[in-house]
């Protein structure tokens, strides 16, 4: 009786269909979105970026405890471009567990920079505030490829590539905001940049793949220092940005 029962569990195990295995073949982000002090930001979003193309791969969804999950990643670092209205974008590099595996990340996104555009910061204290310089120069600008930038007139001059204290480059398939004449440059202007150098050993930002509200601070060689916000998202293989400008002289 035993010998039948055990046949006809076999037969009915070949005969059923296989049942689905969950996928093997990728490591798995998850994570969650907070502010500085950490409530959660239920409107964020979370996009997964090729880190050759910048093209966007990913684009998981949230839940109301701003969670997320993005799965399948092969080996290799992988760009996660985190946003939410009223904060600053933040570009996160991220390195994917082993296959099978999972790795949980907070992100902490910090409020928009006062000068960032629609944004007004109020102060109420009963102690002095220490206000910065009133800006030498505020205003929308179209940065097209090989232009150059004079952060404190905010001319964009085509004509004269080597002046000014940035430059729009291209190079090895990407799109670099370049410093000049001994100007230096950093991204998310507090924290630590995502720098690359390329040809001429200038370190540089690349901003194709980059979002709406991502902020990029550059001190000038003659010491004035601007702050500089994308007002769009920059879509790869673009030949241009468009970009808020505040610059004050120090």
């Amino acid at each position: 009786m035993r010998s039948l029962l055990a046949s006809l569990l076999c037969s009915i195990s070949l005969l059923s269909p296989a049942q689905p295995r969950p996928d093997q073949t990728g490591g798995v982000i998850r994570g969650q979105v907070t502010d500085v002090l950490g409530a959660v930001i239920p409107r964020a979003t979370v996009r997964v970026l090729d880190v050759k193309t910048r093209q966007t791969i990913q684009t998981p969804r949230l839940d109301p405890d701003a969670r997320f999950e993005v799965p399948g990643l092969a080996p290799g670092d992988c760009l996660l471009a985190i946003s939410a209205p009223g904060f600053a974008e933040k570009l996160l590099v991220a390195a994917p567990p082993g296959n099978a595996s999972s790795r949980f990340l907070t992100i902490r996104l910090k409020p928009m920079d006062c000068d960032a555009p629609g944004v007004n910061c109020d102060v109420f204290t009963d102690q002095p505030v220490a206000y910065d310089p009133q800006p030498v120069f505020t205003g929308d600008r179209t940065f097209r490829l090989s232009d150059s930038l004079d952060l404190e007139k905010g001319l964009v001059s085509p004509s004269k590539p080597g002046a000014g204290d940035l430059i729009l480059s291209a190079h090895a398939g990407g799109l670099y905001l370049v410093p000049l004449n001994k100007a230096s440059i950093s991204s998310h202007c507090t924290e630590k940049p995502l720098l690359t150098t390329i040809s001429g050993n200038r370190p540089s930002i690349r901003v194709d793949g980059l979002g709406k509200n991502s902020e990029i601070c550059v001190r000038a060689n003659h010491g004035s220092h601007a702050k500089i916000f994308l007002t769009r998202e920059v879509q790869p293989g673009a030949d241009q940005i468009s970009i808020h400008i505040v610059t004050r002289a120090r």
